[in-house]
């Protein structure tokens, strides 16, 4: 079978080394070389059993933080965690089984907030400080979004209304009510 072609030729231009003249310099092109170190997860480096025995603090917190985070569901409010009282050798324990994730959230207003994600997802450090940066609070949060961020996004916003009953009558709907 022979196939005619009654058309124009496809114009596809080459490119590629050595599809280019060279110029005076391109001997010393290079390119950016890229990005180095890639952050990924994990896991915690948790201390010996008889490095944490006398952190009962961090521990009971631990363990209430392991139950809030089962029976919490996405939209809830937050449940709430207070670590400001907790001695340095706590925190620590705290700090090395939470660790940081990838989320970070700076908040300035009445005070200052800086929340960061662990790497437990839905499981927030929020700290809150003065203007001077002294620590106001340090509380873990379990929430979807942390309750700082759901009040204060929408603060000034208009609520949405979602009843179909109060639209304007020239507007017209059809739909299957059934």
């Amino acid at each position: 079978m022979d196939i005619k072609y009654h058309g124009r030729p496809i114009d596809i231009p080459v490119v590629g080394e050595g599809s280019q003249p060279l110029e005076s310099g391109d001997e010393n092109f290079s390119f950016t070389k890229p990005p180095g170190e890639m952050y990924t997860y994990e896991t915690p480096i948790i201390p010996e059993p008889e490095e944490v025995e006398n952190l009962d603090h961090a521990k009971a917190m631990l363990a209430r933080l392991y139950a809030a985070i089962k029976h919490y569901k996405a939209g809830e409010p937050a449940i709430i965690f207070d670590i400001s009282n907790l001695d340095v050798d706590n925190i620590n324990l705290v700090n090395q089984v939470l660790n940081e994730g990838e989320v970070s959230v700076l908040y300035q207003g009445d005070t200052n907030v800086h929340i960061q994600e662990s790497v437990l997802t839905g499981i927030w450090r929020v700290r809150t400080s003065d203007d001077k940066g002294s620590v106001i609070s340090d509380v873990i949060e379990v929430a979807d979004i942390p309750s700082i961020v759901r009040q204060e996004a929408f603060a000034n916003s208009t609520p949405l209304d979602t009843n179909l009953d109060l639209l304007p009558a020239q507007l017209v709907m059809v739909w299957d009510r059934t």
